[in-house]
């Protein structure tokens, strides 16, 4: 089944495609996420030898969806030993087990100092 995720006045809809028609399955917060619409089904899997940046969009049937650079890239939810949050920049990598970590990106930086008025 196709799914895509539309990103929209402060919220996020998940949809199906059913008999050639998109139906919404459900709308929550966006949770700081950028508006668009993000095609689910185009995913790639995940390669688990580079590490993958980017914002995760979503945690829907038992895949973790990232939107990087390259596109989005899926990640299978039973490789992750704490459950990542949707909405938060960082970075995916996998040990030489299998196992994936998620990594929160710090992109906020540090303020800059003031300059004194005399």
């Amino acid at each position: 089944m196709r799914k895509r995720l539309i990103v929209m006045n402060g919220h996020r809809v998940l949809q199906a495609e059913q008999a050639s028609e998109w139906v919404n399955e459900r709308v929550e917060k966006a949770n700081g996420l950028a508006p668009g619409l993000y095609d689910l089904f185009d995913a790639r899997p995940a390669d688990r030898i580079a590490p993958t940046d980017g914002v995760l969009l979503m945690l829907e049937d038992g895949l973790v969806y990232q939107q990087t650079q390259a596109g989005l890239v899926s990640h299978e939810l039973a490789k992750f030993s704490e459950t990542p949050s949707f909405g938060v920049d960082g970075t995916i990598t996998y040990s030489a087990e299998g196992r994936a970590a998620f990594q929160i990106r710090n992109t906020a930086p540090s303020p800059a100092p003031r300059k004194k008025r005399r």
